[in-house]
């Protein structure tokens, strides 16, 4: 299986490489084999000037990792063309953000991340690492969420902590090269949920244009609907379903106080009170005993037979 790690940085490129490090010391080892960054204009240069300089950061971490292999093993690969910088569009142009100051920048940036993330993602046999660590709080904000909506089982999302004062500025430290500077950086896991499998039929195979089309296609998909037509016809997210009488009277009871914004109630007396002055203009009350005791017993058999009316019933 391919891992790629994908990150976002500001104007500390050490994170991207405290990371891969604190990943190559799990036992097993997680050596991604890709590795691509999502950023702005400064965070692009900052990048090119610190890890692919006149030092080398990146090749002296591949060469502490990889060891004697690493000028033949292509695990790794990073270089600048891997460094994405988001851009938006102004006057019918695409403009490089070099920093994230109002909503647009924020859009684009999270519009750039989506659509790497639906590349890599939608790859077979690819797993994604995502690091949160680095760049402004909202690009780590923005990764988490495009990650949830669209990462598959076994992705990860992870932050890096770094102790003992070696994150101080100028210091120029970018991995721990001794026992005691290892004690000193550790790999945090985020808690992921991935939701993708919940809508991923609504997704299709093209790429969202954008993370609000994104987050609008999630809303639609798990948001639960129910529609109430003549009796004895209900629709649960679409799928038809023909109730008895009595359970018919509830389901058209409450759709029709939700739709007033009489709901939620209270508890079952309330419910009661209410139905029992419920006068539906075009359909035949069925026998309904109002007390709180029928009613929850009637509502009880309700969810056993349809599990998927649960979100349109009273909490118990």
């Amino acid at each position: 299986m391919k891992t790629v790690l994908l990150a976002t940085t500001g104007m500390s490129p050490a994170v991207l490489t405290e990371t891969v490090w604190a990943l190559a010391r799990e036992k097993p080892a997680v050596v991604p084999d890709e590795v691509y960054v999502v950023t702005t204009v400064s965070g692009a240069a900052k990048l090119k000037e610190l890890l692919f300089g006149p030092d080398a950061a990146w090749e002296s971490l591949r060469k502490n990792i990889l060891g004697k292999k690493a000028g033949c093993d292509n695990r790794l690969v990073f270089d600048p063309a891997d460094i994405v910088v988001a851009r938006k569009k102004l006057g019918g142009k695409k403009i490089a953000l070099d920093a994230l100051t109002d909503v647009a920048d924020h859009t684009a940036f999270a519009d750039t991340l989506c659509s790497k993330l639906w590349e890599f993602t939608s790859q077979p046999g690819t797993r994604v690492i995502a690091s949160l660590a680095g760049g402004y709080k909202t690009m780590s904000a923005l990764m988490l969420s495009a990650m949830q909506l669209l990462a598959n089982d076994g992705d990860r999302c992870t932050h890096v902590l770094v102790s003992g004062g070696l994150d101080a500025p100028g210091l120029g430290f970018f991995f721990p090269t001794t026992k005691a500077q290892a004690g000193c950086v550790q790999l945090i896991d985020i808690p992921l949920i991935p939701l993708r499998r919940w809508f991923d039929r609504h997704l299709g195979h093209k790429p969202p244009p954008s993370y609000a089309d994104l987050v609008a296609r999630a809303d639609s998909a798990t948001r639960p609907s129910l529609e109430v037509g003549p009796y004895p016809a209900i629709a649960i997210n679409g799928a038809r379903q023909n109730l008895a009488c009595r359970p018919y009277t509830y389901m058209r009871f409450f759709a029709e106080c939700a739709k007033e914004g009489r709901m939620p109630f209270t508890g079952l007396d309330d419910i009661a009170t209410a139905l029992a002055v419920w006068e539906p203009r075009d359909f035949n009350l069925a026998d309904l005993d109002p007390s709180a005791y029928k009613m929850n017993k009637h509502l009880s058999e309700l969810r056993k037979k349809l599990p998927a009316l649960a979100p349109f019933l009273p909490r118990r």
